[in-house]
């Protein structure tokens, strides 16, 4: 599984390089008016122009082009984007790196019920406190970025900055208000559910797997080195066994358990 002519964390840091990166892309985009939706006029907006949904059949061309795209990215790359892109995977690992800082390494919140897993010494009011305002903070900055997608980029600047704006409509502060709850709450407790239960595109990325995608795969070959060792497994964030991977499964190909490999490894040295 590891390649020990990488560094300890080489899939780490370019993948967190890439997540900020897709951010940044994601809030820049209509931000700087190079597209974005106009639900009243019903047209989308690219580069200042509109184009009416009704003619659709003019860009039609550039769609299929999109899509012929994806399709060749994931047969060749598989679930690359779950992994490095996704913002639902980039919100849910941050929330499980500020929940394991506050309340414990091991910490989880189960929604099958279960009690919250937290560790004695960080079960205290503050920490809690602390992870909850950390996760209103987080929904209400990323519960902007769609606004971006349905509202000229000056309305939404004049929304955040309270100024008076004729186009403001009253609703925009209740639309607000109703992502931030539903962002609070996917941050807080679904996480990497979605991810594994729920997400249709990850259904539609596993439609063009083949046993040629890449993949991580197991290199039974040093099996011998992993009889006790269970390094690669705590690391997963998904609850994988990276031993056990297959075509079909929930893996993201995010790198984090052949990193934990390497960096293992390097310790021994």
């Amino acid at each position: 599984m590891s390649n020990l002519t990488l560094a300890p964390n080489h899939y780490h840091l370019r993948r967190r390089m890439a997540q900020f990166l897709s951010v940044l892309l994601v809030i820049l985009i209509p931000a700087l008016g190079i597209f974005r939706l106009d639900p009243i006029a019903g047209a989308m907006v690219v580069l200042g122009r509109q184009i009416w949904f009704a003619d659709f059949f003019l860009v039609a061309g550039l769609w299929i082009l999109v899509v012929c795209f994806l399709v060749m990215l994931y047969s060749i790359a598989g679930t690359v984007f779950c992994g490095w892109v996704c913002p639902q995977n980039i919100m849910a690992e941050w929330a499980n790196f500020m929940t394991h800082k506050l309340l414990g390494k091991r910490a989880e919140v189960s929604l099958e019920g279960d009690a919250p897993l937290v560790a004695p010494n960080k079960n205290k009011a503050l920490n809690w406190t602390l992870l909850g305002l950390s996760f209103l903070l987080a929904a209400m900055f990323f519960a902007v970025i769609p606004l971006f997608y349905f509202y000229p980029p000056q309305v939404v600047w004049d929304f955040l900055a309270w100024h008076s704006n004729p186009k403001l409509a009253r609703s925009l502060h209740y639309i607000y208000a109703v992502i931030v709850v539903i962002i609070f709450i996917d941050i807080a407790i679904i996480r990497h559910f979605w991810c594994r239960f729920a997400c249709v595109y990850r259904v539609w990325q596993h439609s063009f797997k083949t046993r040629e995608t890449l993949h991580i795969k197991y290199d039974e070959s040093r099996s011998s080195e992993c009889l006790k060792c269970n390094y690669c497994v705590t690391s997963c964030f998904i609850d994988l066994d990276p031993k056990k991977t297959d075509i079909y499964d929930s893996c993201i190909n995010c790198g984090e358990c052949i990193d934990a490999c390497n960096k293992l490894h390097a310790k021994k040295k």
